[in-house]
């Protein structure tokens, strides 16, 4: 059986290196640069407006209160932070 699962992490090992690999590595880099470039660059040229929207909205009390569907903003925001600071570390140790 230990032969079996040494087998498996051998094989998952090369696929892993060739998966996360340079090559890969540089796709993913040259595709964002490229996106980056054929847009305009607008994580810098709207960074205003995401802030606005977002952080800015947040402390404006204009978005606190409950919308026509009667869901406020609030409550689906927390379930995230909160997963992320409990959330077991895999595998345990």
């Amino acid at each position: 059986m230990s032969g079996i699962l040494t087998a498996i992490q051998d094989i998952n090992g090369v696929i892993s290196n060739i998966v996360w690999g340079p090559i890969m590595l540089v796709l993913l880099i040259g595709t964002g640069l490229l996106l980056s470039i054929r847009m305009g660059f607008p994580q810098f040229t709207r960074f205003g407006y995401v802030m606005k929207n977002t952080i800015g909205g947040l402390f404006s009390g204009k978005h606190r209160t409950a919308d026509e569907s009667g869901v406020s903003p609030w409550p689906p925001l927390w379930p995230a932070p909160s997963a992320q600071a409990v959330s077991p570390v895999w595998p345990p140790r």
